[in-house]
């Protein structure tokens, strides 16, 4: 079942004692076991073998939720090393009351947070995230007083009544009138074609408390091609434009993976067909053939959208530099332009967060967030690491690139926005802008996932393969760049620390904007005392604005 780990590309080789140390960990139940809808085990005698080893190759491009259901699926039992089912120890505690507020915080496991503040009501919020229990499914909340306090949780309807979710996205329509909520449909079969990954959206035009049945952005055709890692955008002068991109995995022939742009032109009743804006040259990170994985689209005003997205370059995926690439349209996603290079850096994140493999999913971290602000200006944050090897807890800092208007072909140099000067890891980047009082210019926020706290807790190392203290803890940060100027000196979000999972608490944190202060949504564990206890919530924090 595992003959392909042999021919896969890895930043680091697991040596024997690791293996061995790993496989200390792994048991047959934890709290966020992943139930698919199909037996792993006769059933799939009938896929072909060539399906199930392209299939086993792609899984680690994908992202996590997906990734771990179809592992799930094929039987895994590892990855990158790493055994995909810890023993659990759970270690939950009764923490004090913070300011911080607990948005999904039942037993069941809640991560990959998504967040909408209304463009009309700026007392009305909403999130969205994965909960995690027998199967996996989406669900939303909405507050009426700014986020202190949260309604019952909302399941997210499905196309099947055994269909799973991944990846959460939310954004409000520039009217107020409506909730768009794309996610994943992920759907198991006993037989031919076994698997389909789709793209669907829902809307709510009561401010989050009830959703519609959801329509299809993007149809997977099963056994031919899957798509992965939604996001949706709106346009910030028109109610009907609604865009959404994600990552299309063939699956035949040599395995392509491509970014895709669909857009809605009457207010997410319909999609249209798919544009296909970048792609990998061979198989999806097999040689030089990069990766593409991650893509965000922005809607502007007059018609423009800008999509950013992850290119692993020619260099070999996890290894040395990457790019981050945009594509522009002035007509609404219509058509779109060359591609343009928003950043070449270097070094690319590693898969698990280090030193070694010792935390969570990490590689995500480069997918770049993008946005265009009132002016016409486009900003773009992503991920780098900021050293080649990962034998030190050094493995990420937050980049930041700008385009003064379109067509943005031109940008800045990368700069760094975390102030740290620790050894420890940054990522997981969030941006927003809230527009001046003008409407002529735009304030940036920024905030992050940051582990610089760690060092100085006088916690004592957890992980199995190595020491660490340095990424073992991690803080909610904040940075903000006025008009004209840079950025700001960080601020931590948080009122108390989290700790590092073993193997994944999300893909993204995120963070909405209103005209006088900001919402922040992250993966929550701060009643953990075991990177081995796998449970997460979501937690959020209303942050007024730094002046």
């Amino acid at each position: 079942m595992r003959s392909h780990w042999k021919n896969r590309t890895i930043v680091k080789q697991c040596t024997a004692p690791i293996l061995a140390a790993a496989a200390l960990f792994v048991a047959c139940e934890r709290d966020r076991e992943l139930t698919p809808t199909a037996s792993p085990t006769a059933d799939l005698v009938q896929m072909p073998a060539e399906v199930q080893e392209l299939l086993k190759l792609q899984l680690e491009r994908f992202s996590t939720m997906p990734m771990l259901l179809t592992a799930d699926f094929l039987g895994l039992t590892e990855i990158q090393g790493k055994p995909t089912k810890p023993q659990t120890q759970d270690t939950r505690g009764s923490p004090k009351r913070l300011i911080d507020v607990p948005i999904a915080n039942t037993t069941a496991d809640e991560n990959e947070p998504s967040v909408a503040t209304s463009t009309k009501d700026k007392k009305l919020v909403v999130v969205g995230n994965h909960r995690i229990t027998g199967t996996v499914r989406c669900e939303a909340r909405h507050s009426s007083d700014g986020g202190m306090s949260w309604s019952a949780p909302v399941t997210m309807p499905q196309l099947t009544p055994t269909s799973q979710c991944s990846d959460p996205v939310l954004a409000w329509s520039p009217d107020g009138s409506t909730v768009y909520y794309a996610y994943m449909d992920i759907k198991f079969f006993t037989g031919p074609p076994f698997f389909d990954f789709d793209i669907i959206v829902s809307r709510s035009t009561d401010d989050g408390a009830t959703w519609s049945a959801p329509v299809v952005a993007l149809d997977g055709l099963a056994g031919v091609f899957i798509y992965d890692k939604p996001w949706i955008g709106m346009a910030d002068d028109a109610v009907n434009f609604v865009y959404v991109t994600a990552t299309r995995f063939d699956q035949t022939g040599v395995g392509f993976c491509q970014i895709a742009f669909t857009r809605s032109t009457d207010a997410g009743a319909s999609y249209a067909a798919p544009t296909t804006l970048d792609m990998s040259t061979a198989g999806c990170g097999v040689g030089p053939s990069p990766i593409v994985q991650g893509s965000r689209p922005s809607g502007g005003k007059n018609g423009n959208v800008l999509v950013a997205w992850f290119n692993s370059g020619t260099d070999g995926w996890l290894t040395g530099s990457f790019q981050i690439r945009t594509r522009h349209s002035a007509d609404n996603g219509a058509t779109f332009d060359p591609i343009v290079i928003a950043a070449t850096d270097a070094f690319e994140a590693p898969f698990f967060l280090g030193p070694n493999i010792c935390y969570e999913r990490w590689w995500p971290v480069m997918f770049p967030d993008v946005e265009i602000d009132a002016s016409g200006s486009a900003h773009v944050g992503y991920t780098h690491d900021p050293t080649a090897d990962h034998l030190t807890a050094e493995e990420g800092d937050i980049r930041y690139v700008t385009s003064t208007g379109a067509p943005y072909t031109s940008w800045s140099a990368p700069i760094t926005v975390n102030d740290d000067g620790t050894v420890s890891a940054q990522g997981f980047l969030a941006l927003d802008t809230q527009t001046e009082q003008t409407g002529q210019s735009a304030r940036l926020h920024a905030t992050w996932l940051d582990h610089r706290l760690s060092a100085s807790s006088g916690a004592a190392s957890q992980c199995p393969f190595t020491v660490d203290v340095n990424n073992l803890l991690y803080d909610i940060f904040y940075s903000t760049k006025p008009p004209g100027e840079g950025w700001s000196a960080n601020n931590r979000v948080t009122d108390a620390s989290s700790r590092s999972d073993f193997f994944f608490l999300g893909d993204y944190i995120d963070l909405s904007t209103d005209n006088g202060s900001l919402y922040t949504v992250w993966t929550d564990r701060r009643d953990k005392l075991s990177i081995f206890d796998l449970e997460d919530d979501v937690w959020g924090s209303r942050t007024h604005q730094i002046q």
